[in-house]
């Protein structure tokens, strides 16, 4: 194969040995292949770049003009030329018109030699470090390509290693550092350009630098993304044909990288998947699943429900917090699930103080701006969907009643979820006492207060000097209310199923 160049690569080529009077760009998307020396008294063909002195170029004209030629002119061109829609290269006068020829020759022969590279490198595949090698090459600066984990797939060795890089250095697991994820996540014209299908240019708020990017897509969805790095060498116009010349070998060498990466190993994130989502799983796969990941069935777990943002879930940050989290806590599984994500805790294998482990967690929640529940301690792993269930009414309960706090335990609204799940079921009308009725029905029609009396009383825990001051009234006036309540509702307040009735009564009334 033989690759093709646009004019902007073709005049900063040239542009480096010679002295280049204007360049008309009719159109920079139209690839040229090899030049053509042009012989004084030929046709010009159309779809070819010519090598020409201006004095030897024959006269044309708007109905006699061959579409997207290249004319690389030595010498003034003629008049008519620059008024037609032609791609024009002026070089001012030089001796040997062969040392421009040769030299454009010499430029084809480089591209040629890195797409050759390329190809090379699929044949004995070489792997993604053969595209960084060529696009150093090529683009003078250090290269990265990072997928949707924002884990390097290969990066240039000076990246990390340098003043203007040193932000990006990975982590011992080749992760991009957390504060960078953060940043970008946030950033719309970061969440945008995820939908480009062509080279763009995207400026980094945290190194500063423009980077020149290119997405890799896969099955319609974008998989990783090729960044290159502008701290050596400026980018060019050409640069960008380039990088979209280019596109088809990425991918092709993406295409390879999941190939000899595809394993099946019993994927615990997939066994739990599958008890969550409520089909069967054999306690023998569970086993294994679990040995696997040198687990017990006995051990005791704790589950995070962690909410994902809008703008992690534009930025498809997920698969990097679950493996930026399981990196952090090697006993702990996460992964997403119904659009947010899962995260078990095995605390028998957590070896070390689990209040830490908390504390430790609910830092990385704040610092990345997300909102969690966290169910009770449990164990055994085919119970894990009610531990789930209770870490989703954590969060949102806690979200309905304590909205500015992030990070809420089962513990905190166990109560709170009982009621409200027993609201659900039927009418709350329906569970009130009926003595609670019927001290409603009487302070409606007689313009009292008593069953404000009553919740008092029960709130105070038959405190009446507490509940009367509560209520402003003295304690006998308290007490002789009192004397009519339990006349109008006729229960004895002396039973505990009685009061624990009316304040679960009166606990529904408040949701």
């Amino acid at each position: 194969m033989y690759m093709k160049l646009n004019i902007m690569v073709i005049y900063e080529a040239l542009s480096r040995n010679y002295t280049l009077c204007f360049v008309t760009c009719v159109d920079t998307n139209f690839a040229y292949s090899r030049p053509r020396l042009y012989t004084p008294g030929a046709s010009l063909v159309e779809n070819e770049i010519y090598v020409a002195r201006s004095s030897d170029l024959p006269p044309l004209s708007e109905n006699q003009s061959p579409s997207n030629i290249c004319i690389v002119a030595i010498g003034k061109p003629p008049a008519e030329y620059t008024k037609l829609s032609l791609n024009i290269i002026w070089i001012e006068t030089v001796q040997h018109i062969s040392s421009v020829f040769n030299e454009l020759q010499e430029v084809y022969n480089i591209y040629d030699n890195y797409e050759s590279s390329l190809n090379q490198g699929l044949l004995e595949q070489l792997g993604f470090q053969t595209v960084i090698t060529v696009f150093e090459n090529i683009f003078r600066n250090p290269v990265a390509i990072v997928d949707m984990n924002f884990h390097y797939l290969a990066k240039s060795p000076e990246l990390g290693n340098t003043p203007e890089t040193a932000e990006l250095m990975a982590d011992k697991d080749g992760n991009m550092p957390l504060d960078v994820v953060n940043s970008v996540k946030f950033d719309p014209i970061f969440n945008a350009v995820s939908e480009y299908k062509e080279a763009f240019l995207y400026v980094n708020d945290i190194t500063t630098s423009h980077n020149l990017c290119l997405n890799i897509w896969h099955r319609e969805s974008q998989v990783a993304r090729v960044l290159i790095f502008e701290v050596n060498t400026p980018f060019l116009e050409g640069h960008y044909y380039l990088m979209n010349a280019l596109r088809p070998y990425v991918h092709l060498y993406y295409e390879q990288f999941i190939f000899s990466n595809v394993s099946q190993p019993l994927s615990l994130r997939h066994t739990l998947m599958q008890i969550l989502d409520g089909h069967q799983v054999s306690s023998y796969i569970l086993e294994q699943t679990l040995k696997n990941h040198r687990w017990e069935m006995e051990d005791t777990f704790v589950l995070y429900y962690v909410q994902l943002s809008e703008d992690d879930r534009r930025s498809k940050t997920s698969a990097f917090i679950c493996k930026n989290l399981m990196t952090e806590f090697s006993f702990c599984t996460a992964f997403e699930y119904k659009d947010n994500i899962v995260l078990l805790i095995n605390q028998t294998r957590a070896g070390q103080d689990i209040e830490f482990v908390e504390s430790r967690l609910i830092y990385i929640f704040r610092e990345s701006i997300l909102k969690t529940g966290k169910s009770r301690r449990f164990s055994g792993l085919f119970s894990i969907s009610e531990y789930y269930r209770q870490a989703v009414a954590a969060l949102r309960l806690g979200h309905r009643f304590q909205p500015t706090i992030w990070h809420h335990t089962f513990e905190e609204y166990a109560f709170l979820y009982l009621l409200i799940e027993c609201k659900n079921l039927a009418s709350p009308g329906t569970l009130y006492a009926d003595g609670l009725l019927k001290l409603r029905e009487y302070d409606r029609d007689n313009h009292t207060s008593y069953n404000e009396t009553l919740k008092a009383y029960l709130y105070h825990h038959f405190n009446t000097t507490h509940a009367a001051a509560s209520l402003y009234i003295h304690r006998t006036t308290f007490i002789e209310r009192m004397g009519r309540i339990k006349k109008i509702i006729n229960f004895n307040l002396d039973d505990y199923d009685t009061c624990l009735h009316l304040m679960i009564s009166y606990r529904l009334e408040d949701l």
